[in-house]
């Protein structure tokens, strides 16, 4: 492709599994309107304070995602940038935010990622640049997605912020499927078509399992499989989702 929407990432937010929205309201409930700098806390402004000694706090935002509290914290340094910092409560440095069309995803600059983030990105993928990174929130866990694309495959890589790995991810071609997964997407959506699909590595005790994109009808669903046929969900996608309902598998 390249792609920038995950096949898990769509399935985790299905899941109910929160993903930060850095400018859009409907995803941070929990957002206090523009308040003062005097209001950050001690923790968030010495984090600031270390990595970014030349700037001066002009605002912040304060969003809350599955019970962790997320600073964006807006700081115009000396050469006149305009960053915006990331940062939990407690004052953990979660990177720089890389500002991006997509409403639905933080991105990060990859060069201001926490130390053991960028280590394990550049061990795993071998050079420590990739197409892109982004942070959400997964349960109580900040989870970073490097996302690279080589000749006409993407791989995905998810970490924590200590750099262990919690899942990968690679494109598959639609028609490398196994043949009992191919079944059970046409059983569940008879008039549909798999547009795309990746296979879904997490860390044990998860099993691996297929995830696909179907247009049918107009509308695209998101449905996950087991390497033998089991479809274990069937949603529709987030563009689809108002309106919509879960379709039985």
């Amino acid at each position: 492709m390249p792609i920038r929407r995950r096949h898990s990432r769509v399935l985790t937010v299905l899941l109910g599994i929160a993903t930060i929205a850095r400018y859009a309201a409907a995803a941070a409930p929990a957002t206090e309107p523009s308040p003062s700098p005097v209001q950050l806390p001690d923790a968030v402004r010495a984090t600031v304070t270390q990595h970014l000694p030349d700037g001066k706090i002009t605002g912040f935002e304060h969003h809350v995602e599955d019970r962790r509290h997320l600073f964006f914290v807006d700081v115009k340094r000396a050469n006149g940038d305009d960053v915006t910092l990331l940062a939990s409560g407690r004052g953990q440095y979660l990177g720089l935010v890389e500002e991006d069309e997509d409403e639905d995803d933080v991105f990060i600059e990859q060069a201001t990622a926490p130390a053991a983030v960028k280590a394990a990105v550049a061990k795993y993928f071998g050079k420590p640049e990739v197409d892109c990174l982004f942070m959400e929130v997964d349960g109580e866990r900040f989870i970073y997605c490097a996302e690279q694309t080589t000749g006409k495959k993407t791989r995905w890589a998810s970490f924590t912020l200590q750099g262990g790995l919690t899942e990968e991810e690679e494109e598959v071609a639609v028609a490398d499927l196994p043949a009992a997964v191919k079944d059970a997407v046409a059983k569940a959506h008879p008039t549909g078509k798999i547009e795309s699909a990746s296979l879904v590595k997490p860390r044990e005790p998860e099993k691996p399992h297929y995830s696909m994109d179907v247009i049918e009808r107009g509308k695209t669903w998101t449905l996950t499989a087991t390497p033998e046929g089991r479809i274990d969900s069937n949603e529709a996608a987030d563009e689809d989702i108002a309106g919509s309902t879960t379709k039985p598998g």
